[in-house]
């Protein structure tokens, strides 16, 4: 997409912060959100087609959150974007966290089926 859309795009594959380099305007990220204690009741389809490195959000769910809030910053520039998928009950503690870490213009945006899915906000330290 990127090629034919021709866009200035950078994408790799990171544990977190650990290969990015410099600056950027915007990080996008979909981290495991799923609570641990549930990730058995999952659908099969999910449950067994998805790695569980990919789905364990740790107890509550906002473990990487957490750390993505309080990391991204250092590399993101002054009025960069950090856009989060979540899930769907996630929208006010995810808004919390970047509100804490000093994200302005924090909003959520919901899917095609009317639930909370990605949570945004601006770095202006």
């Amino acid at each position: 997409n990127c090629r034919e859309l021709g866009a200035d795009v950078r994408l790799f594959r990171s544990d977190l912060f650990e290969k990015v380099e410099g600056t950027c305007d915007m990080i996008v990220s979909n981290p495991p959100y799923i609570r641990r204690d549930v990730i058995e009741e999952l659908q099969a389809e999910v449950r067994l087609h998805d790695p569980y490195i990919a789905l364990d959000g740790h107890e509550d769910g906002l473990h990487f959150y957490r750390r993505i809030a309080a990391g991204a910053g250092s590399y993101l520039k002054q009025g960069g974007w950090l856009i989060l998928e979540i899930g769907h009950d996630q929208r006010e503690e995810v808004s919390r966290l970047l509100r804490e870490a000093g994200f302005t213009c924090v909003q959520g945006k919901k899917d095609l089926a009317g639930l909370d899915r990605v949570v945004m906000g601006m770095y202006n330290k």
